[in-house]
């Protein structure tokens, strides 16, 4: 699943210690049981001081804490990103219009850039981040262990669109890759 927000989040306590809170969200009630009940990957914003902290690498951590039922792949988004995008685009833009509330919509051009831009973030982490993400779990190296099968919040709306050109890409690849190795049969 891809969401902005994270269903744990890990924050530095005054002692130095390290807690780990579960946000009162209605995306993180309804959808979190349903986790926890089927496994995969929630792939979300880290937002917690000690979120990095806490995750391997490539940004994932087991949730919940001590259980393991799935797995928290956290993306990384730089403060004035966080403002453009998630603040700007999706909070005062998409939000009020997709919720049909009684605040007007607001879009600007700048915030439209970061969202075109931050909802693709990158494994490898670096300013312009992407998720990486195929249809069907695949890469043309193998199994792609966060591919999505939903995005479920409106900061991804173009999400679809773009997994259907990505497996464009990965057939144009591997017709590449075929004819750069002969694709005659063996005998």
């Amino acid at each position: 699943m891809v969401a902005n927000r994270e269903p744990y989040i890990h924050e530095h306590t005054a002692d130095g210690g390290i807690v780990v809170r579960h946000p009162a969200s209605g995306l993180v009630t309804a959808l979190e049981p349903v986790m926890r009940a089927c496994s995969g990957v929630w792939i979300g914003h880290g937002s917690g001081s000690a979120d990095r902290e806490t995750a391997d690498a490539q940004g994932r951590v087991a949730v919940p804490p001590g259980e393991g039922s799935y797995r928290l792949r956290r993306i990384w988004l730089t403060p004035e990103q966080e403002k453009g995008y998630y603040y700007g685009f999706a909070n005062e833009g998409m939000w009020p219009l997709c919720h049909i509330a009684d605040a007007r919509p607001t879009f600007r051009s700048e915030d439209w850039q970061h969202y075109q831009v931050e909802r693709r973030p990158d494994p490898r982490g670096g300013p312009r981040q992407r998720l990486g993400l195929t249809p069907r779990g695949r890469t043309l190296d193998g199994p792609a262990e966060d591919s999505v099968e939903g995005a479920l919040e409106r900061e991804f709306l173009m999400l679809p669109r773009e997994q259907r050109e990505a497996a464009a890409e990965v057939l144009e690849a591997v017709a590449a890759r075929l004819a750069d190795h002969g694709s005659r049969p063996r005998r």
